[in-house]
């Protein structure tokens, strides 16, 4: 069904023209300014992509406002505490905190971000990127968007304790069609359920006070007892106060409170001008591309420069409009899109310049070519989009980020790598100085092509792969992963320093004193002024006495005028937790059945 709709997509023009031919002459010329009207939409664009449109209420957000992750721009580092909480919490409620915490942050779009547990003394470090508008870097504001810490609860008029924000699976605000009011949907999970059902049969026509910690945000009356485990709470005025009750009511799900004590700025971990130096690195490859196409392929060539030029813009629109923060696997996402792109624009010149060479007329030959080329390119990016979707669906932080920008890529490949490119084309070829052989790549004598009989060598190729992926396999047991903090967890350690330190410098002596992976972070207390660098050792165990000796030796040495002191030092979970690499392991495998079982469907006749 997608393929024969996006196949319409391709050819809706053409299937137009058949039995009118006045309104055949009428699309003909309209062909012929099919790609000049392509042209002045990808300037408006990427107008709008470079700089953004800000008008009265219409505000879309360019690549120039574009939210970055914490390698390139930097960000807010918290560390939160249980408030009010007598001992330390457990692993398993400081694991729910964390996990709701991540929540937050992806239904933001904020996909970079670092979230850790302390189990020793029950903290939880946070850190994520800057809105793309932040420009005081307050770290205090820019927490805020983690919504409330306070803990949920639903009270009786005595002020007892009913239900906790733990017993709410989700909180909506939704607008009811049978009554025209805006309501917060409320699903309880099945013990809130059961706790909810008690309650309110026992406050029928009482309220039902809902606090955030010692602060009402709602009170509801119970109009019948409620049983099944979902419920409306009525009286909201709009649907902005629908949501912002719902959001709190989610937010509020935490096991115990949180208060942060400390928070910093965070500077970019590639370092200041990463940025700018990716850009241009982007700039300089796209360029080369262009080139390559242009002066091999010609033609067709040309067309697919003006083709990747907006399957880019669409990629970065959608994602700086939303705000979708772009982090470094989803730079890698775009830049497999802009090749995937690429790899399509070949295969169908290919075949475009194959008709021309077995006799076919050029307009003829654009027509079989892209026909044979689709499947190849619908196959490659239906199965791209398999993965990125599973990986939406399981994912979370990065690997969310990643899935995200892989299906907008691939969805834009469809569009303008075949539609967009097959149009405009058509629209050249109308043009009797374009209709020429050798501008698409024509030989000018027929030449046989040399036959290369894969099949036949196949037993060769199980051979060359088995051989390859056996040595992988051994390396890994003999020299095992070598992991970040970010898999493995470790230590961080923090220094306090004046004047300037080096970044680089600070991780090629930790890394030569210990033998240890370490990432470096400058960082600034806006509190009290003080500068700081930060060390993430990964490693499961912590930093010995003796290698804390050494360590502060070689620093000092390295650094005699800054001051150097340690300012304090902890032991940390990974970042990225055991959810994650399941719900990591689930895609992997999800991802890998469907993509089979699409190819055995689609080469089911092979």
């Amino acid at each position: 069904m997608l393929y024969n709709i996006i196949q319409w997509l391709g050819v809706w023009n053409e299937t137009n023209l058949i039995n009118n031919g006045e309104r055949k002459k009428t699309m003909k010329k309209g062909h012929k300014i099919t790609f000049f009207i392509a042209v002045i939409l990808i300037a408006i664009l990427g107008y709008v992509t470079v700089k953004g449109v800000h008008f009265g209420d219409v505000n879309i957000k360019g690549a120039n406002e574009m939210r970055y992750g914490i390698d390139i721009r930097g960000g807010v580092e918290a560390t939160y505490y249980p408030k009010d909480y007598e001992g330390v919490p457990s692993e398993a409620d400081l694991n729910v905190a964390r996990a709701i915490i991540e929540t937050r942050l992806d239904a933001k779009n904020i996909t970079d971000r670092e979230v850790t547990v302390n189990k020793q003394n029950g903290s939880i470090l946070v850190r994520f990127p800057w809105k793309s508008d932040e420009t005081e870097f307050n770290p205090q504001k820019a927490i805020a968007e983690l919504g409330e810490t306070a803990k949920l609860t639903f009270r009786d008029p005595e002020g007892n304790i009913l239900l906790e924000g733990t017993d709410v699976k989700k909180a909506e605000g939704v607008y009811e069609e049978t009554t025209g009011q805006h309501v917060v949907a409320l699903e309880l999970s099945e013990e809130g359920a059961a706790k909810f059902e008690q309650a309110t049969g026992a406050l029928v026509g009482q309220q039902m006070p809902i606090f955030m910690d010692e602060t009402p945000i709602s009170m509801p009356t119970v109009n019948e007892q409620i049983s099944g485990g979902k419920a409306t709470i009525t009286g909201m005025e709009n649907a902005v106060e629908a949501k912002n009750l719902a959001d709190k009511i989610n937010s509020g799900a935490l096991p115990f409170s949180l208060e942060s004590r400390n928070y910093s700025t965070i500077s970019p971990t590639m370092g200041s001008g990463a940025l700018d130096i990716m850009v241009q690195a982007g700039l300089i490859a796209f360029i080369l591309v262009c080139l390559f196409m242009l002066f091999y392929y010609r033609l067709p060539g040309f067309v697919a420069i003006f083709a990747l030029t907006l399957q880019v813009i669409g990629m970065l629109l959608a994602l700086s409009i939303p705000q979708f923060t772009l982090t470094l696997p989803g730079i890698a996402a775009v830049i497999l899109s802009i090749g995937m792109g690429v790899d399509a624009n070949i295969i169908t010149s290919e075949r475009i310049k194959e008709e021309i060479n077995d006799g076919k007329s050029v307009k003829a030959a654009i027509d079989t070519g892209f026909h044979k080329a689709f499947s190849a390119v619908f196959d490659g990016n239906i199965t791209v989009m398999i993965v990125a979707i599973v990986l939406m669906i399981f994912g979370s932080g990065e690997m969310l980020s990643f899935g995200y920008s892989l299906l907008t890529g691939s969805i834009f490949n469809f569009i303008f790598g075949i539609t967009a490119s097959r149009m405009m084309i058509r629209s050249l070829s109308q043009f009797n100085f374009l209709r020429k052989p050798w501008l698409f790549g024509a030989r000018k004598t027929k030449k046989e092509l040399k036959v290369i009989h894969f099949y036949k060598n196949r037993v060769k190729s199980y051979i060359i792969s088995g051989v390859l992926v056996l040595i992988g396999v051994i390396c890994i047991f003999v020299n095992g992963l070598n992991l970040d903090i970010k898999f493995q967890g470790g230590a961080i350690i923090k220094y306090t320093y004046a004047g300037e330190v080096d970044q680089t410098q600070i991780q090629t002596i930790v890394v030569d004193t210990l033998g240890r992976n370490c990432d470096v972070q400058l960082t600034t207390d806006l509190a009290t002024q003080t500068e700081k660098f930060v060390l993430n050792l990964a490693g499961k165990e912590g930093l010995s006495s003796q290698d804390q000796d050494k360590l502060n030796t070689a620093l000092v040495e390295a650094f005699p005028d800054n001051q150097l002191a340690l300012s304090d030092a902890e032991i940390v979970e990974p970042f990225i937790g055991r959810k994650f690499a399941e719900d990591s392991v689930k895609a992997i495998i999800i991802a890998s059945i469907l993509i089979i079982l699409y190819i055995w469907y689609s080469f089911r006749k092979v």
